[in-house]
């Protein structure tokens, strides 16, 4: 069974799913199938596929996968700016070369499984029709034949989706107990623009799970407003740069509806102090070529509501 943990971030990431369907998907935890098997090879020889569609992935596309990382723990990395791709790069070297123009109707997103003890194991993507991702681990059946070695499984596919939506994942057990919680214990934002030059200032509640590898960072956003006015979300899942001295960078990432349309992405930047128990961020439209539209500003503080997860060494 699930821990409390893993089921509240079930239902924060399971955002197009409600009522028992989502409880039925997080209560499945690892998906094992027999169909579903990944490339063998290292990292850097596995060979990509940019234009390859798996009909068990709807049309997502897979652009590397294999049996050996340098990623040695569960992991989740989302790129939708090159920037960021190119930090993804350096930890699955044969991935394609993507250009700006790509990432204005894709988003990637890798996922590493860990150290498993046998081959046998993969990860598994699927996109079904309400558009939620779901990252899952599939297993080799029981008293299959494997091979016996130790094995760090990983994919990365590309996503269809625009720079103004955010995207949403449903992640399995072994994503979600990597996962460190921050509540939001005070913030404020600010949404300007429009042809009237309207202005709104609200508050910002919420959570914020954070996976932490090496100098890498993915944040698991679900911020709420607060002090009247219409509902507004920023629900969103993004991966940043955090330098040895704690400061974080988020090149691009959705503004949800924490910014009217038309709209451009939000970037961000901040610091981890106390050990990574605090965690400050600001966020600012990134200037676009959006004539009278929106832009936002603001920050939030949070601190961490439990220990950092274990890790392999």
């Amino acid at each position: 069974m699930l821990s409390m943990k893993a089921l509240l971030l079930a239902v924060l990431l399971s955002f197009s799913l409600s009522g028992p369907a989502a409880c039925d998907a997080q209560k499945r935890g690892n998906v094992g199938s027999s169909n579903q098997t990944g490339k063998t090879g290292a990292a850097g020889n596995s060979q990509p596929d940019g234009s390859r569609t798996d009909n068990a992935k709807g049309d997502l596309k897979t652009l590397a996968e294999g049996q050996h990382s340098s990623v040695t723990n569960a992991f989740i990395f989302t790129a939708r700016d090159v920037e960021t791709y190119n930090a993804l790069r350096k930890l699955v070297t044969n991935l394609p070369e993507q250009s700006a123009e790509f990432f204005k109707s894709n988003q990637v997103v890798a996922a590493f499984l860990g150290e498993r003890r046998t081959g046998g194991y993969s990860v598994r993507f699927t996109l079904p029709a309400n558009r939620t991702l779901r990252v899952s681990e599939s297993a080799p059946p029981k008293d299959s034949m494997t091979t016996q070695a130790i094995t760090y499984p990983f994919a990365v596919v590309s996503v269809p989706v625009s720079q103004e939506q955010a995207l949403t994942l449903e992640l399995g057990s072994v994503w979600n107990d990597m996962t460190r919680a921050y509540q939001v214990t005070g913030g404020e934002f600010t949404m300007s623009g429009g042809i009237m030059g309207r202005s709104e200032k609200f508050g910002v509640t919420g959570s914020i799970y954070v996976m932490r590898e090496g100098g890498l960072a993915t944040f698991l956003f679900s911020l709420g407003n607060s002090g009247g006015g219409k509902p507004r979300l920023l629900r969103e899942v993004v991966t940043g740069v955090v330098g040895a001295d704690g400061r974080v960078s988020i090149a691009s990432m959705s503004a949800g509806s924490f910014v009217d349309p038309p709209a451009d992405a939000l970037k961000a930047t901040g610091q981890f102090t106390e050990n990574e128990g605090k965690l400050s961020l600001t966020f600012e439209s990134i200037p676009g070529q959006i004539a009278d539209g929106f832009n936002g500003r603001g920050t939030l503080n949070a601190s961490a509501t439990g220990p950092a997860p274990a890790k392999n060494r």
